[in-house]
């Protein structure tokens, strides 16, 4: 195999140096996940006791029944919480700034012996008794702009500057 090119008359080696790395190669065995769940454990949720296991690892399923609302989740998990748990979810979802989306397959991995000291409880599904109130200086307009705002979406806060705002 012919290893030199030739360019404007000269010969021009082709072969290149070693990659250099500058951190170690990473063990293919430290990307693949080694604490998986192993067994049916969606099927401690009431309404998944009677879905295999193909069925809930779809994600056209899992969409479907994904919760989004407190109704929703007390038909899911029906019995597993007493009902001052659902009345404080209730109310947690009105008073959360955002909307919910909790899947099947997160919402199985909640201990819900101890729903409120669980780690993904607290983090997807909110709790009034748990929210804490807004700090008493936080006010939609935090930088006052409206007084510097002659019409809405225009800012003229200086005399020589000007922003439009997209509304």
């Amino acid at each position: 195999m012919d290893t030199q090119l030739k360019l404007l008359g000269r010969e021009i080696p082709t072969e290149v140096p070693p990659i250099k790395h500058l951190k170690p190669s990473i063990d293919p065995s430290t990307l693949f996940h080694r604490q998986l769940l192993g067994g049916a454990f969606w099927q401690k949720i009431p309404a998944y006791r009677l879905v295999d296991e193909a069925t809930f690892l779809d994600h056209t399923w899992q969409a479907r029944n994904t919760i989004t609302s407190p109704q929703r989740l007390l038909q899911t998990v029906q019995d597993l919480v007493p009902q001052s748990f659902y009345d404080d979810v209730t109310r947690g979802f009105h008073l959360s700034p955002m909307s919910i989306r909790v899947s099947p397959y997160l919402l199985s991995l909640i201990d819900w012996a101890d729903a409120y000291n669980d780690p993904l409880r607290r983090q997807f599904v909110p709790l009034a008794s748990r929210l804490l109130p807004d700090h008493p200086k936080l006010t939609l307009d935090s930088l006052h702009e409206q007084a510097d705002a002659p019409v809405p979406g225009l800012t003229h806060r200086y005399p020589d500057k000007a922003l439009f705002l997209a509304l």
